[in-house]
């Protein structure tokens, strides 16, 4: 683009030196001005209230009172960018033919004018650009990446935001361009003067104008995104110590208030304003581009959330992409990302049939849930003496997630972010190996940015997998690829040990109400995605059912520990392991065969190969094979039916037993009128 069509911004000399602060430890008390009075300092956010002290908030307000030409609080008090920063904008074209648009009469939903309702409550004029948007030259610039923005501003002891007012309306355009921007009402022909919302290159242009005018305070203590400065505090309390020359007022809060009125006094050296009513003067949360970033790390905006539990059930592709794009937004909160929403972009494929059902209702519910939790990442520190940073990647045929980790003061290790990404139908057909190695490069790809050059621990729970990144031998020309990539990064690669649950969690876990049983339990058992049942109290039928084998456990427990009884805990997995092998009388086999379907094998089965119940060895074709796993499946079902008819002869046998044993204490049954004796409590 010609260098004369649109100048590039100027940097003047200040009229102070910035870093020479005006600011006394021992400000004056708050007198109101004309401008700055009570009531308006009132519209200023220092949520939550009370966590200043009086003379901390006076000394902000002093600021407020230093800056006062900085702050709007009203249309007729914004400001407009100096001609000495930036001359009158001038929109770039190519060589077109002029357009005209006649007023004629159409339905007032298309008129190239129109006035929406923001959510202030005040109006906004819309202007339809799209005739000079298709001849401007476009602007390759681009806001920041949202992910490094908040990775920036998490972790700080306290925050402010300033949100330029109308930041289109205070740059001027150039007298050449305003024919461009005319629009014909019943007053006649009128032009806009300022900077249009919705042009071409209107964000581009005032995102690259706001980092060029407050560079020096970029990134350390500020951070832009378009029209909105967040201003970053110290990243940390300093133990809340406070300063000598005035107790009340804490380092921090007092460094904060030095950096406030420096960036406040850039601003209005170059003739900006910012809105009074959306000035976060110090917090210690900021909700900016719908997250919350606070000392502790980032979380997602309420607001962000009521959007995602409130979308309602899509009914055509379009809305399913809608909900996946809303939900990608916050993708770094999420665990399981990419595995958890695999069925809905399945169904926003081409070739896939619209039918909405319940595993696309259920993948809804689920990523509303997530989202719904308390999930707050933790911001990565990269200062030595900081602990480790530690990446754990797991792979399936669908998805490859991980989650990015940092130890904190205690040794524990802390969320930094979760990240996944989702297969394709070629690479879902890998084998497991393949994929675990296709699953870390991706992996590695994306967090390329915030891993490069550091060091850190990569976990996996693939042990051949270390050998293949360690030791390459090159089997095919992806897998070489992909340790090529791998092994640019460095890292020290640990075999994370995993349980493997080849037959999952229980379906039904049946407990008494014991106090033990109440919260922790009972979240736990449904977050395994079983069903809690408990018992009804003083119900014999049904607390026998659980009750009566722990007789049994507690004696076999103290004969084994003796006097000593604190080693129950290392003879409680022997006794569990022998209950469920060991056969019962009223079913005639044990609980590890109805459930597996085959006896238990033991060291002794193994010694005398009495395990071998089919013979193997014999077994040559692939027809054998499958027959003899049919034999093993279908003696599952036939053992569940002959312990059924076990059980029900047995509780017939203890019925009979019981009514024999306790015949002379059965009665009659109770008729009106017989005499009975009242328990009586008193």
């Amino acid at each position: 683009m010609p260098q004369d069509l649109n100048p590039p911004l100027e940097k003047p000399e200040l009229s102070r030196d910035p870093y020479e602060t005006p600011l006394s430890s021992n400000p004056p008390l708050f007198i109101e001005k004309l401008k700055v009075t009570e009531e308006r300092i009132s519209m200023i956010n220092f949520v939550p209230s009370g966590w200043l002290s009086e003379e901390e908030t006076n000394s902000l307000k002093y600021v407020i009172l230093l800056r006062e030409k900085t702050i709007a609080f009203c249309e007729e008090e914004r400001g407009v960018l100096k001609h000495s920063y930036g001359k009158p904008y001038k929109i770039s074209v190519i060589s077109h033919e002029t357009w005209q648009k006649k007023p004629i009469p159409i339905p007032k939903s298309i008129l190239p004018q129109f006035i929406e309702l923001k959510p202030n409550g005040k109006l906004r004029i819309v202007h339809d650009l799209q005739d000079l948007n298709k001849v401007t030259i476009n602007n390759a610039g681009l806001p920041p990446n949202v992910d490094e923005l908040l990775r920036a501003f998490s972790g700080r002891a306290c925050y402010g935001l300033g949100d330029i007012m109308g930041v289109y309306d205070e740059r001027e355009l150039d007298i050449n361009t305003i024919p461009l921007n005319t629009f014909e009402k019943p007053l006649g022909r009128l032009p806009l003067t300022r900077l249009p919302q919705g042009a071409t290159n209107s964000v581009a242009f005032s995102q690259a104008q706001m980092t060029w005018i407050l560079q020096e305070e970029i990134p350390e203590h500020l951070g832009i995104f378009i029209d909105e400065g967040g201003i970053k505090g110290p990243r940390s309390t300093y133990q809340h110590k406070r300063l000598k020359e005035n107790r009340p007022i804490r380092r921090f809060v007092w460094k904060y208030a030095v950096t406030l009125e420096r960036i406040l006094f850039r601003i209005e050296e170059e003739g900006l304003t910012i809105s009074g009513s959306k000035f976060a003067c110090c917090v210690l949360e900021l909700d900016i581009v719908g997250h919350v970033v606070l000392l502790g790390g980032r979380k997602i905006s309420k607001q962000k959330i009521n959007k995602i539990e409130n979308w309602p059930r899509p009914t055509a592709k379009k809305e399913v992409r809608g909900f996946l794009g809303l939900c990608a937004y916050v993708r770094m909160l999420i665990k399981y990302f990419s595995q958890v929403s695999a069925p809905l972009r399945r169904l926003t494929r081409e070739d896939v049939f619209w039918k909405w059902d319940e595993k696309y209702e259920e993948a809804c519910i689920k990523l509303r849930k997530i989202v719904g939790e308390e999930i707050t990442l933790k911001r990565l520190n990269y200062e030595k003496g900081s602990g480790k940073i530690k990446l754990a990647i797991d792979s399936s045929y669908i998805a490859a997630g991980a989650v990015l980790m940092k130890e904190d003061e205690n040794g524990k290790d802390r969320p930094v972010l979760y990240e996944s990404v989702t297969f394709s139908q070629l690479e879902s057909k890998y084998s497991q190996l393949k994929l675990e190695l296709c699953g870390v490069a991706r992996i590695l790809k994306r967090l390329q940015t915030i891993l490069w050059g550091k060091h850190f621990e990569l976990q996996v729970d693939a042990k051949a997998l270390i050998e293949i990144i360690n030791t390459p031998c090159l089997p095919n020309a992806p897998m070489t690829r992909w340790v090529a990539f791998i092994q640019l990064f460095s890292f020290d690669l640990v075999h994370k040990l995993e349980w493997i649950c080849r037959y999952g969690a229980p379906k039904q876990v049946t407990v008494d109400g014991g106090a033990e049983f109440v919260k922790e339990v009972q979240e736990e058992v449904k977050r395994a995605g079983s069903r809690i049942r408990i018992t009804t109290p003083y119900y014999p039928e049904a607390q026998g059912m659980v009750e009566r084998g722990h007789k049994r456990f507690k004696d076999a427990l103290v004969k084994m520990c003796g006097e000593n009884g604190s080693k129950w805990k290392e003879y409680l997995p022997t006794l569990a392991l022998e209950d469920r092998i060991l056969v019962k009388r009223t079913t005639g086999y044990s609980p590890f065969e109805l459930h597996v379907g085959k006896q238990a094998v033991l060291p002794i089965d193994i010694e005398k190969n009495t395990y071998l119940a089919i013979e193997w060895n014999k077994i040559s074709t692939t027809e054998e094979l499958l027959e003899a796993r049919a034999i093993h499946i279908s003696a599952k079902e036939e053992t569940k039916l002959k312990a059924e008819d076990n059980l029900r002869d047995s509780r017939k046998k203890s019925v009979q037993y019981l009514d024999k044993k306790m015949a002379h204490k059965l009665r009659n049954p109770l008729q009106p009128g017989d005499l009975v004796l009242v328990y009586n409590k008193t």
